[in-house]
């Protein structure tokens, strides 16, 4: 082992020392100093780099390797799933089910006054309010769920308007607007597949094929 063999650093000092004192720096003393201040170095960096290392190994041993997934799995990880209904007169419920954020539910009264709302931390709040209408594009009834982002200040909210496309009545348009003051608005659209599967069980489908 390095430390058995080796003189240690402080040694190495005391000797310099004691050279220096008893010679000066005459060349040859001036020479010998050389040498050990360069096996001193050469200890050191030897010694910590040893120490690196296994510090190094110990850490390894405790990781374990990444498994990724497939691309089936991978679907089933992207996937996100909606559940829209009525269940009241003027209100809409919307259920948002994804691998990552969980299950995430929204009701709103359309055309009703807008509701203070903790946000799923439940540290802030927003106000919230929903609304049908016509895509001014195609025509299409739409809803429109908006939430204003008071404590980030004026001007600052989130729109989602949901509408089935003219052209295809089994696909959901979803148009995710972000409104900002005195900067354009930041447009996100999805596109969402009608099933005749039961939501529930095919989301718990989906989170068993990845575990």
């Amino acid at each position: 082992m390095l430390y058995g063999h080796l003189p240690p650093l402080r040694a190495v000092v005391v000797v310099l020392a004691v050279l220096i004192g008893a010679y000066g720096l005459e060349p040859g003393a001036l020479t010998t100093v050389l040498l050990l201040i360069m096996y001193a170095t050469a200890r050191y960096a030897a010694v910590t780099g040893l120490a690196w290392f296994r510090f190094t190994r110990r850490r390894m041993r405790g990781i374990t390797p990444v498994k990724l997934l497939d691309d089936t799995r991978m679907l089933a990880f992207q996937r996100v799933t909606l559940r829209i209904c009525v269940p009241r007169e003027n209100t809409l419920e919307v259920v948002d089910k994804t691998f990552i954020g969980g299950r995430y539910q929204t009701s709103v009264e359309l055309g009703g006054a807008e509701v203070e709302t903790k946000t799923r931390g439940g540290r802030k709040t927003y106000m919230l309010s929903g609304f049908a209408s016509r895509d001014a594009a195609s025509g299409a009834e739409m809803s429109t769920i908006r939430c204003r982002m008071r404590s980030r200040g004026d001007g600052w909210a989130t729109v989602q308007e949901r509408f089935v496309d003219p052209d295809d009545p089994d696909t959901l348009v979803e148009r995710n607007i972000l409104e900002r003051p005195e900067e354009a608005n930041v447009v996100v659209t999805r596109y969402f597949k009608k099933t005749g599967e039961d939501v529930e069980t095919a989301y718990q489908k989906a989170m068993a094929s990845v575990n």
